[in-house]
C-alpha cells in the first residue's frame, strides 16, 4: 500500500505514512483530523486516539525518468543496477506471513507467536535491500505489526495473570461470603429461638395473669357467698332465738293458767 486510504495521495515526503494501533496505514495528516472528528480506523472502524498514532519514518528514493537502457548498461553488472524489485516468491511470503500475523488474534499462543515472529523477521531481513517504496512500505508495516503483536501478547499474558489472581480472590470471597452466610443463618435460626422463647414467656405471663385474676375474681365470689350464708346463718339465729322467746312465753303463760 503507497497511498493514503484516505485522501489517496502516494506517500511521499509531504503525505507521510502513520500506522494505527490496529497496524492499517493512512498519512498522519488524515489520521490526526480523524482522531478529533471521527476516532475510528477507516479500515477496520476500531477506535483510537491522537497519542496511539505512530509516525513513519522511511526513505523515498528519488524517481527521475529513466532513460532507455543501452546496450552498455545491459551488459553492466545487475547488481550494480540497484536492489531489484519483490519476487513473486517473497510476495507470496509477505502474504502468507500477514495471513498467520491476522490468524493470531489477540489472546495467542506464546509457541505460536514465537515461531511467527521469527518468520517475520527471517523475511525482512532478505528484503532489507530491496529500495522501492512499496518494499519499504510493507516491511516497516510488517515490523509494526510485529510490535503489536508483542505487546498484545504481553497484554494477554498479563489479563491471564490477572484473571487467574482475580478468579482466585473471587473464589475467595465467595468461601468468606459462604461462611458469613452460615453464620448469619445460624445467629438468625438462634434469633428465632429466643424470640419463640420470650413469645412462649409472654404467652405463660398472659396466661398467669389471667389466673391471678381468676382467682382473685373467685375469691371476690367466695367471700360474696361467704357473707350471704353468714347473713342466711344470722337471720335463722334470729329467728330460732324469736322462736324460743315465743316458746317460752307459750311456756310461763301456761304454767301460770296452771297455778
Amino acid at each position: 500500500m503507497s497511498e493514503c486510504g484516505i485522501c489517496l495521495q502516494d506517500y511521499d515526503d509531504e503525505t507521510v505514512p502513520a500506522a494505527l494501533p490496529c497496524g492499517h496505514l493512512s498519512c498522519i495528516e488524515c489520521l490526526t483530523t480523524q482522531a478529533t472528528s471521527n476516532p475510528f480506523c477507516p479500515t477496520c472502524r476500531k477506535p483510537f486516539t491522537q497519542q496511539q498514532i505512530t509516525r513513519l519514518f522511511l526513505t523515498f528514493p528519488a524517481a527521475p525518468e529513466a532513460a532507455p537502457p543501452s546496450e552498455q548498461d545491459k551488459n553492466e553488472d545487475p547488481v550494480a543496477l540497484g536492489p531489484p524489485p519483490l519476487t513473486e516468491q517473497q510476495k507470496s511470503e509477505a502474504l502468507d506471513l500477514s495471513t498467520k500475523m491476522s490468524n493470531l488474534g489477540v489472546v495467542v499462543d506464546v509457541d505460536s507467536l514465537a515461531r511467527v515472529l521469527d518468520d517475520v523477521k527471517l523475511w525482512t531481513a532478505g528484503v532489507s535491500n530491496i529500495a522501492d517504496l512499496e518494499t519499504q512500505v510493507a516491511v516497516t508495516r510488517l515490523l509494526l505489526s510485529v510490535d503489536i503483536l508483542r505487546n498484545k501478547a504481553e497484554q494477554s499474558i498479563t489479563t491471564s495473570s490477572g484473571k487467574l489472581q482475580a478468579e482466585k480472590a473471587l473464589a475467595a470471597s465467595h468461601r468468606v461470603e459462604a461462611r458469613l452466610r452460615d453464620q448469619l443463618n445460624r445467629e438468625s435460626a438462634k434469633l428465632a429461638r429466643t424470640r419463640t422463647e420470650r413469645s412462649e414467656q409472654a404467652a405463660l405471663v398472659e396466661q398467669w395473669k389471667q389466673l391471678s385474676i381468676t382467682k382473685q375474681d373467685r375469691i371476690q365470689e367466695l367471700e360474696m357467698e361467704k357473707i350471704d350464708h353468714l347473713g342466711s346463718i344470722l337471720e335463722l339465729t334470729n329467728r330460732v332465738r324469736d322462736e324460743t322467746l315465743t316458746v317460752k312465753q307459750l311456756d310461763e303463760e301456761l304454767d301460770a293458767k296452771d297455778e
